[in-house]
């Protein structure tokens, strides 16, 4: 659950069902994972999976970022197109958690904590 949560929304990119399950099970895995090792520290998709965790190969995400490779976009594009993507099925993965609570951050780039 998010609490003082904006809407969530589906992403655009034009996946079968099953490939967006896959990616919302890593995604919700990753948030585990980043809250048990970092406790009461805000996350993001840019935390989670860009920086050093930015090559999505072999993951989950990467048929995200395919569609839009496929749509011929300029890298830089298609990159940020399933970013923004990744952080709709994040929002997603955080509504529908019914064992945590998140509080949803506003600044630069939304960013949630896990707050329960």
């Amino acid at each position: 659950m998010i609490k003082n949560g904006s809407a969530v929304r589906n992403i655009s990119a034009k996946i079968c069902d099953d490939k967006i399950k896959k990616a919302k099970d890593y995604i919700k895995k990753a948030v585990d994972d980043y809250c048990v090792s970092n406790p009461g520290k805000p996350f993001s998709v840019r935390i989670l999976f860009g920086g050093i965790n930015k090559d999505w190969r072999g993951t989950a995400l990467q048929p995200i970022f395919y569609y839009y490779d496929n749509l011929k976009l300029d890298y830089d594009i298609a990159a940020n197109r399933a970013a923004k993507d990744v952080g709709w099925l994040l929002k997603a993965v955080l509504y529908d958690d019914k064992e945590h609570t998140y509080e949803e951050i506003n600044g630069r780039t939304k960013s949630y904590i896990r707050i329960k």
